[in-house]
């Protein structure tokens, strides 16, 4: 049971860093914007760092190298947290971005509720089972290629739409 638990935890950990970490590098601009809005030095080098660290952790986890993955997510963790902890003493509504244009959230108390669950991930990482090794590199490219279907679904959608409309306005 504890296997299934720990491929359950290390899934999903790997499927939201994957998709947080490609969603900033895609749309940088919102990421950066949130940066500064935080007041944060360095935010050139942040703007590209963090979306590749979240990569990084990804595959980490998905090939179950365990302490380094965990060591990771707990100071990823500890960063979003510190992120909603700014973001609460500035008031100011500053938007997450945690998931690129994907997240029309707030930074704040959600950031910081998650600290806990983070750590959770992380010590999972290190005390659970999980698929590891090639296995682990097989479920991460799974992973990526169903997150990539879905993207293009998602961004299909409206793309037909309009081009239904486009249709319907030409054809009267």
């Amino acid at each position: 049971m504890s296997s299934v638990v720990g491929a359950t935890v290390q899934f999903l950990a790997v499927a939201v860093f994957l998709l947080a970490g490609a969603q900033k590098l895609a749309a940088p601009a919102t990421f950066g914007e949130t940066l500064r809005k935080l007041r944060l030095p360095g935010v050139a080098v942040l703007r590209r760092a963090v979306p590749l660290l979240e990569l990084a952790t990804a595959a980490l986890l998905a090939a179950a190298f365990r302490p380094a993955a965990a060591v990771l997510v707990a100071l990823e963790g500890f960063g979003f947290g510190v992120a909603g902890i700014i973001a609460l003493r500035r008031r100011t509504h500053i938007s997450c971005a945690c998931f690129g244009p994907l997240d029309s959230g707030v930074l704040g108390i959600r950031q910081v509720i998650l600290v806990p669950v983070w750590l959770l991930v992380a010590a999972s990482t290190l005390v659970l089972p999980a698929i590891g090794g090639l296995a682990g590199v097989a479920a991460l490219t799974a992973i990526a290629l169903a997150m990539g279907c879905v993207a293009a679904v998602y961004l299909m959608v409206p793309w037909v739409r309009d081009r239904r409309a486009a249709m319907v306005v030409t054809t009267r």
